[in-house]
């Protein structure tokens, strides 16, 4: 490969530190790690090398984030036959699979934080030639994930969240990489054998999972991933989720007592790091709490709280007491 010039070196190498620690976080090897803008890129990438002859058949989740969603359900326009329900219908799915076939679930919803059945799916579909697809954006960093014990086929999410990144970074796994003979329709320079051989009239396909890959990642995105990622890597991960389960537990007792009603929660240990809060108006109620620097996410008619390991119960006992005064205040 051609060397680039300094500036170009340094970024390579922090591209490739992130890759491996991407890797390390999920139990997976560098090569099976492609790197994209954003996990809608990750969705399309993964449907388009299953597109052939034959008809593409493709199952989701209706908890599926809604930019995944709308991925899928685009793919209709090419002739693919796209259904949907809910994790139990999902299980039901694909059993009778054809290699092109693609069933979808997300780790963890994004709206109520509820723990789906992922495991089950792949378990049920391990005797299929269908393929399936994990968002884990609502996960990683608060979830332990090991992708060989998990044994999806494909498994994408995003730097930021948990992950402590920005916008403009996200990941596919790749697990089985004889995949390679087939061609993303989405593709750019870094996907190529060698982006720095400059020859605009050869395609020619990484082996890896770097035949996914676009053009020139974001820079900024790429040096917060390192220190979240590094950051992540100083902590134990079942350390993280026993700590984030307890505050869970925590903050839903406490929100129960004082008359709150939660969304999809049934108990911590089959639930991720948020929860939602039914509200008539959450835009009002995220702006009524950012006035004491708590930072919520208002989603449809719920409100979104979100809890880390650097979170403690006095966090918790301060949204409930302004949660508290907010609902006094507008009764």
């Amino acid at each position: 490969m051609a060397k680039p010039h300094l500036a170009w070196d340094f970024f390579e190498s922090e591209i490739e530190s992130v890759r491996h620690k991407i890797a390390r976080l999920i139990n997976a090897q560098p090569q099976q790690i492609a790197l994209l803008p954003n996990a809608s890129a990750c969705a399309f990438q993964i449907i388009s090398t299953l597109k052939s002859s034959a008809t593409v058949r493709l199952w989701y989740c209706d908890k599926e984030f809604p930019s995944i969603a709308n991925v899928w359900q685009a793919q209709a326009t090419c002739g693919a036959l796209i259904s949907h329900g809910s994790e139990h219908k999902l299980l039901e799915a694909g059993l009778n699979g054809e290699s092109q076939d693609l069933i979808s679930m997300p780790l963890v919803g994004y709206l109520q934080g509820d723990l789906l059945p992922v495991d089950e799916l792949i378990h049920l579909n391990k005797n299929s030639p269908a393929r399936v697809a994990v968002d884990a954006y609502q996960a990683l960093g608060v979830i332990p994930i090991d992708v060989q014990a998990l044994r999806c086929d494909y498994l994408f999410g995003g730097m930021m969240k948990y992950l402590f990144g920005l916008p403009g970074l996200a990941f596919l796994y790749v697990r089985d990489l004889s995949i390679a003979k087939l061609k993303p329709q989405f593709t750019g320079w870094f996907a190529r054998c060698d982006p720095f051989d400059f020859e605009p009239h050869v395609l020619d396909f990484s082996a890896d999972a770097r035949r996914f890959e676009t053009g020139t990642p974001a820079v900024p995105a790429i040096l917060a991933a390192q220190a979240g990622l590094s950051l992540l890597e100083q902590t134990n991960a079942l350390a993280i989720r026993q700590h984030i389960m307890g505050l869970i537990e925590y903050a839903a007792h406490l929100l129960q007592q004082q008359g709150e009603q939660l969304f999809g929660y049934s108990c911590a240990r089959q639930h991720g790091a948020h929860l939602a809060l039914h509200d008539a108006a959450p835009h009002k109620l995220a702006q009524f709490l950012e006035q004491y620097a708590i930072v919520t996410s208002p989603r449809g008619k719920v409100l979104r709280l979100s809890i880390h390991y650097f979170n403690s119960t006095d966090d918790i006992d301060a949204v409930c007491l302004r949660l508290r005064q907010y609902r006094r205040s507008n009764r």
